[in-house]
């Protein structure tokens, strides 16, 4: 018989053995649990996690982004600003040469453009 919580929930949690703590809020580094307790998110989650919670600076820059031009495919036709001035950052100092790049979602996507750039080049 499955545990209680997971008839409550439609995540697929990592464990059943367990249910899982709830988060309430996050500020820094710590993750708030609906218990009252603190602790130091180390869960290694997506890349965007080393950043930290709460930092309104970074939310600004996201926001003005996200107005101006939320998202663009710059594998194409189209490239801007913000695009090429990343891509020109990440590439200073990289070894054989490497000069140019493009950003993908997933390792799918990157895997299908590999295989698109292999055929066309």
């Amino acid at each position: 018989m499955a545990h209680p919580f997971v008839s409550n929930s439609n995540i697929l949690h990592r464990s059943f053995a367990r249910q899982p703590d709830r988060v309430v809020s996050a500020s820094g580094l710590s993750l708030f649990l609906e218990s009252g307790r603190e602790i130091l998110d180390a869960s290694a989650g997506p890349a965007v996690s080393c950043l930290g919670f709460g930092r309104p600076e970074i939310a600004e820059v996201v926001a003005n982004q996200m107005n101006q031009l939320p998202y663009l495919y710059s594998g194409a036709r189209f490239t801007c600003d913000v695009t090429e001035e990343l891509e020109s950052m990440l590439l200073q100092g990289q070894p054989g040469g490497l000069s140019k790049a493009i950003f993908v979602n997933s390792g799918s996507e990157a895997t299908d453009a590999v295989i698109k750039l292999a055929t066309q080049y």
